[in-house]
């Protein structure tokens, strides 16, 4: 069972953009007990460099001893469903560089390397 929610009606009220949160979990989906095999979190944002809304994957994480059996593909496939309806001209993530398991992941699913990500700690 794939449970979506807007939260706020929709917006994040901290940065005033739209916003979903994915959910799988349930019996229907291998797991009997009701707990929830993976989570997905992000927005959606105008950009210029892409001349349109583009949709933010800001979480994507499936319990390990859920992994390798679709979920993630099941929750990007949502998050695509839903950039699609609000026009979004890509989907953007961020992932750390030690996660060699998620980058395989992402460009099996069809995700380019395309940029370098920096941070400042504050």
């Amino acid at each position: 069972m794939l449970f979506f929610l807007l939260t706020n009606k929709g917006v994040d009220r901290d940065y005033q953009r739209p916003s979903f949160c994915c959910l799988r979990g349930g019996s229907d989906y291998g797991d009997k007990t009701g707990n929830r095999t993976g989570f997905c979190h992000g927005s959606f944002f105008p950009t210029f460099w892409m001349s349109g809304s583009t949709c933010y994957l800001a979480s994507i994480i499936t319990d390990e001893k859920y992994r390798a059996m679709g979920y993630g593909r099941l929750m990007v496939d949502h998050v695509q469903e839903l950039a699609k309806e609000r026009d979004s001209k890509a989907i953007i993530l961020d992932s750390g560089m030690q996660r060699k398991a998620a980058h395989a992941f992402y460009e099996k699913y069809g995700f380019e390397k395309s940029c370098y990500g920096f941070e400042l700690v504050l």
